[in-house]
């Protein structure tokens, strides 16, 4: 295990972990609480009593919580978890109970943003030459993968920077622009997703340009937070438009400074810090008094209620398939993820 959040990194790179969600959770919630004071520890298999965090996949969907168990499930990017007690979401539109999720208590707070984050070199000024990708490369929408997008930038004399190993994710230094777009199009609003693209472009320093998304647009005050386009076309006009506006880019970059204060390690801490405080505790407290015929109750409660959030979600597949037929666009990809 590192010993801190700060050598959280190269742990991971050293051991080869990839962009693995599991650890990404729980090692570093773990870390960060520690290096408060928190009274913590990793553990291999549930113990019979206590607080437990855990990401979703590390839960059996069959397991339920003992009555001095109090499970707080790490949603992601995954299904909610039939049984757990309360779920922390990293997109604000995993908050919202509808229907029958009003069973589901669910509390938002957002995903550590990029470990060992170098930002941008200050040397660079003014300079726009490198519009940036990361991520994995398999993740790259298809127009940006075309010869005539590389050609584009070249006739700006720009030039499509990617991060050419996962060790590289972290280091923003020479990047100028950000670009994450997952797709084109207004029918993607990706609720599952966080918004750390964002955050990370503001702990750089540096201008992003983004989809559609949900996260992205739950954290907008402003257009200095992020040009956000739906086409290929709008993308093209937004590296035009900073290209030639020197001012909007030292605006964003200035907005970028502020913004970032916001999602720094240490501000979400504190929101980990008040959340076990006043959620997790009074709710651990509040189901170590609960009888066992309560208890009982609760968990058939939650299974009829998982049982119709599935029926809803087959229903919906089901509808965008047709739609898909019908209109020639799909909703499919986003509907197989759960809210």
């Amino acid at each position: 295990m590192p010993e801190n959040p700060e050598s959280y990194w190269q742990w991971k790179i050293s051991h080869n972990i990839g962009s693995s969600g599991d650890y990404g959770w729980t090692v570093q919630t773990y870390l960060y609480l520690k290096s408060v004071g928190l009274r913590c520890e990793v553990m291999t298999s549930l113990p019979d009593e206590g607080i437990v965090l855990s990401h979703r996949p590390l839960l059996s969907d069959e397991f339920q919580p003992t009555a001095k168990l109090l499970i707080i499930c790490l949603q992601g990017d995954r299904k909610r978890h039939p049984y757990a007690q309360l779920h922390v979401v990293q997109n604000r539109l995993q908050q919202v109970p509808k229907g029958l999720l009003k069973l589901w208590e669910s509390y938002f707070i957002p995903y550590w943003p990029q470990p060992s984050l170098i930002p941008r070199d200050p040397a660079r000024g003014d300079r726009l030459e490198n519009v940036a990708f990361f991520g994995q490369r398999h993740n790259i929408i298809h127009e940006l993968r075309q010869p005539l997008w590389q050609k584009t930038l070249e006739d700006l004399g720009l030039r499509w920077h990617i991060s050419k190993s996962t060790e590289r994710w972290n280091d923003y230094s020479e990047a100028d622009v950000v670009v994450a777009v997952r797709k084109f199009g207004y029918n993607w609003d990706h609720s599952w997703k966080p918004a750390n693209k964002l955050y990370n472009a503001w702990l750089a320093g540096v201008p992003a340009i983004l989809g559609l998304e949900s996260a992205y647009q739950a954290e907008r005050k402003s257009e200095l937070d992020y040009l956000e386009v739906a086409s290929y076309q709008q993308l093209i006009s937004a590296i035009k438009r900073l290209k030639g506006d020197q001012e909007l880019r030292r605006a964003m970059a200035e907005n970028a400074r502020v913004r970032a204060e916001e999602v720094h390690p240490g501000k979400l801490v504190k929101r980990w810090q008040d959340f076990l405080k006043n959620i997790a505790v009074p709710a651990y407290e509040s189901w170590c008094q609960t009888s066992e015929a309560e208890r009982k109750r609760f968990f058939q409660a939650r299974y009829l209620a998982y049982q119709f959030y599935f029926a809803q979600r087959q229903m919906r597949f089901i509808k965008a398939k047709i739609d898909f037929k019908l209109q020639g666009r799909t909703l499919i990809g986003q509907l197989q993820r759960d809210l």
